[in-house]
């Protein structure tokens, strides 16, 4: 199997910098930007780069997306890549559910 080369869109970083800030602060506590990029991120590049051809497609063949399981203080993230030349990937966007550990602790039954 060939490992494929996995880069970042523009409009990722663009979202991924909105969504987290570079650094904790009075007024915000949850994980921060590097902290996003060298948790879930890493781990969706390491499997756009290994397992590209056993993901999913999710439109045609050239987008495929990772469901990445809640851990630490990340819900689930679904990250979406794009097949941009045979042997590189770009990622383009993610979905996190944020409310996720509030419905959790909000379950009679969790």
């Amino acid at each position: 199997m060939t490992r494929l080369t996995v880069t970042y869109g523009r409009s990722f970083l663009e979202a991924a910098r909105a969504a987290y800030p570079l650094a904790r602060s009075l007024t915000y506590s949850g994980p921060n930007y590097e902290e996003f990029m060298t948790g879930p991120v890493l781990a969706a590049r390491i499997q756009f780069e290994r397992d590209w051809d056993t993901l999913l497609p999710e439109a045609g063949d050239v987008v495929r997306k990772v469901f990445l399981a809640p851990s630490r203080e990340f819900g689930p993230i679904l990250v979406y890549g794009y097949l941009t030349a045979p042997d590189q990937v770009e990622i383009v966007s993610f979905e996190e559910d944020t409310e996720f550990w509030a419905m959790i602790q909000g379950d009679p039954d969790g």
